[in-house]
């Protein structure tokens, strides 16, 4: 239960509530033996690197060092267990566990060797299925696989992988999900960096309207794709309302702050009037 807290909390941006539910998840984990667990303390653990790599620069180190050690242990017991016992899901953590890795290299922008992880965690997952049998699996590989080139600066390509990526979702989830507007934000952010910004400002403004819908104002998310709408208008010339739409959602945040000091300021005026 607590690990699938920590995930809900990680698909919501609400970072801090997600580690704090999976840490004590691990702590449960590690009291128990290894074989009333199966894959949770793994699975637990994974997740936990993963907010790590996503929560920013000052714990993106220890998070990357997290998945590696993963890597190893999902290549150990693939490698160790016997060919006739293995499952496709064995195999599909095993890909995973390398995806895994690559993102965080993604997210230190070492893309070469990112990409290398992406690519064997592909072959792999063809080895026991395909896009039919695995829709998210296969869109997982080719979201991951557009960054790539991306950041090579093969616009082209990129659009083609992600939209097959997207294609793939659409599949599996609604409209009003986490998956379709993170896969749709990358899409867009394509489309941004060929040049196609009245396009991209159309996308932008579609998913910041959802994602207010899914994590308020507030949220992470919202907050990257009023960020990210800004950059748009910015390169558009349009430099009042790109401000605007950059600090809107960081003023925000800052008035939920100081709502929130100000109740503690009440609260603490109360109780000396009390003690008094």
């Amino acid at each position: 239960m607590l690990c699938d807290a920590g995930n809900y909390f990680w698909e919501r941006g609400l970072a801090h509530n997600g580690l704090l539910m999976l840490r004590r998840a691990n702590q449960i984990c590690e009291s128990l033996s290894k074989e009333s667990l199966g894959s949770i303390h793994a699975d637990t653990f994974t997740l936990i690197a993963c907010l790590l790599v996503d929560a920013g620069l000052s714990q993106r180190s220890e998070g990357k060092s997290s998945l590696a050690y993963i890597l190893e242990l999902r290549k150990q017991k693939f490698l160790f267990t016997p060919l006739e016992e293995v499952t496709v899901v064995d195999t599909l953590l095993f890909a995973n566990g390398f995806n895994d890795f690559g993102c965080a290299l993604i997210h230190s922008e070492i893309y070469s060797k990112a990409e290398e992880h992406f690519l064997r965690a592909f072959n792999i997952k063809q080895s026991v299925g395909d896009e039919k049998s695995h829709p998210v699996e296969f869109a997982e590989a080719y979201k991951n696989l557009a960054i790539v080139r991306l950041a090579e600066g093969n616009s082209s390509e990129a659009t083609s992988l992600m939209t097959q990526a997207l294609k793939l979702v659409e599949s599996e989830y609604v409209e009003e999900t986490v998956i379709i507007q993170q896969d749709r934000f990358h899409l867009v952010l394509i489309v941004c960096n060929s040049g196609q910004y009245d396009l991209a400002l159309e996308k932008r403004l579609g998913i910041l309207r959802i994602r207010v819908e899914l994590f308020g104002e507030k949220g992470l998310p919202t907050l990257n794709s009023f960020y990210a709408l800004g950059m748009i208008y910015y390169v558009l010339g349009n430099y009042t309302l790109a401000e605007y739409v950059i600090f809107v959602g960081c003023r925000s945040v800052y008035a939920d702050l100081l709502q929130r000091s100000a109740h503690r300021k009440s609260c603490l005026v109360g109780h000396i009037t009390m003690a008094a």
